[in-house]
């Protein structure tokens, strides 16, 4: 709380946790879980809808939903599955898919019938256009540093006399460690031609 802000130029990491914290207060705390957009459109092979659009037939439609602060295109809602496939389906008869093969996921999730939400309202509300509730806190934990998480292997490695003698004053390349691997070598051209 207050000791935060008190100490925030000597807390380095302030605007990552702030944002954290700031992201976890406005979650729905009855839902402990989430789904993501682009799970949901992918399974029906089709483009994912943008999240204040998603967000606006699901409110339209009397449900409560919340971003989660895991991924920005992951939403906590009330809803039940059967509504969030409704309103898949109202998205995918507005941005039509390439006709599914019979039997696949796809094809069985789009043959169905819109139970709870029959037409889905994709009225974008003004509540979820662009503008943030705390225009102070970053919506999302933003990277560390550039470059930042596992890094790629070292570029080579020690061959030869210099792996015996634990000194590596020269680094082989991948290329060049690879060069001619799947290449005939001469001595076997040699024995085929005279054996022909």
């Amino acid at each position: 709380g207050p000791q935060l802000f008190e100490n925030q130029s000597e807390f380095a990491g302030f605007k990552r946790v702030y944002g954290l914290v700031t992201g976890l207060s406005e979650e729905l705390r009855e839902e402990p879980l989430f789904h993501d957009l682009s799970v949901l459109a992918s399974h029906l092979n089709a483009a994912c809808p943008p999240n204040a659009v998603f967000c606006s037939a699901l409110v339209n439609a009397g449900y409560k939903y919340s971003h989660s602060h895991t991924s920005p295109l992951a939403i906590k809602t009330d809803a039940p599955m059967g509504v969030l496939w409704d309103i898949m389906r109202g998205w995918v008869k507005l941005h039509p898919v390439r006709t599914p093969k019979e039997g696949s996921p796809a094809h069985v999730l789009l043959k169905g019938i819109n139970k709870h939400v029959p037409e889905p309202d994709f009225t974008v509300r003004p509540e979820h256009r662009e503008h943030k509730k705390n225009p102070g806190a970053p919506k999302y934990v933003p990277a560390p540093e550039k470059d930042w998480g596992p890094m790629q292997r070292a570029p080579g490695y020690a061959t030869g006399q210099e792996a015996v003698s634990g000194v590596h004053d020269t680094r082989v390349t991948k290329r060049q460690r690879n060069q001619g691997k799947h290449c005939e070598k001469d001595g076997d051209v040699k024995k085929r031609k005279e054996g022909d």
